[in-house]
């Protein structure tokens, strides 16, 4: 039986030959990743004093609470879509029926695939973290890195669990995917990427509390900005984590049924 880092060394090979062969393409990502900094930089400059309430909890400053916001959507992005993009692209290129023909090993190949998304997701976190500190002068708690990075792991573990569920829909429907939609489009809105989730009406924060980004972000600025006490911060890690759990349950559950539904009904390469 091949191992799943033998068939993940062969597609991280080929993703990589791929962005070696675009090397401007990826200068222009790094560069609109430091743009984007930059808009959120002078807005914060702006508004500097305004909302202070809200964000005393992260230390007070704008900046570096939408930097962790940023950084953060980064890893959701990836797991809520890595598998379904791994699908639609060899559905595109007509290799996914081969890939996926054969009994047993699916869910492995298609998980071997997808994780150089996330190599990619690490890489742009991390380059918030430094472009934050380096460029703008940013000042993280690095004693709080240790508890960010096990919420980052719960966070990729919850977003790959619904990103399974994401991608059991694109094999029965092929198109519209209210996964995407409310874990991915609204939990932007919602669960403060951009903005306290406080300033959000009663009826909004209570839609905020069924999405795990809600949580997420609440400990990952508690743990790099400070501010935060112990006991809410333990409370959202457990939630993260049934999250996890129940993601991780449901979309393996959804994902196998769909799967077996695509190859029985012979509607796996349709695109």
């Amino acid at each position: 039986m091949i191992s799943f880092f033998r068939i993940w060394g062969a597609f991280a090979r080929r993703d990589f030959l791929n962005i070696a062969s675009y090397r401007f393409s990826f200068v222009m990502g790094l560069a609109s990743l430091l743009f984007y900094l930059l808009i959120f930089f002078f807005v914060s400059r702006v508004f500097t004093g305004l909302g202070s309430a809200y964000l005393s909890r992260y230390g007070g400053e704008y900046f570096p609470f939408v930097i962790i916001g940023l950084a953060m959507q980064s890893l959701v992005g990836a797991g809520l879509g890595g598998l379904s993009q791994v699908i639609a692209n060899e559905q595109y290129v007509g290799t996914l029926e081969p890939l996926l023909g054969r009994r047993g090993g699916e869910f492995r190949i298609l998980a071997a695939a997808s994780l150089s998304r996330y190599v990619v997701s690490a890489g742009r976190l991390v380059a918030y973290f430094v472009l934050g500190a380096v460029v703008f002068g940013v000042s993280f708690r690095f004693a709080g890195f240790p508890l960010f990075a096990a919420v980052a792991a719960l966070t990729v573990a919850a977003y790959f669990g619904l990103g399974m569920l994401s991608a059991a829909f694109l094999l029965v429907f092929k198109q519209g995917n209210p996964i995407n939609l409310f874990f991915g489009q609204l939990a932007v809105l919602l669960s403060g990427v951009y903005f306290p989730v406080e300033v959000l009406p009663d009826w909004l924060r209570a839609v905020a509390a069924f999405i795990p980004l809600t949580y997420a972000l609440d400990v990952a600025r508690s743990a790099v900005l400070g501010g935060a006490a112990a006991g809410p911060a333990t409370k959202s890690i457990i939630i993260l984590g049934a999250f996890a759990v129940g993601a991780l349950a449901a979309g393996g559950a959804g994902f196998r049924w769909a799967l077996a539904r695509a190859k029985r009904d012979g509607s796996l390469s349709q695109y």
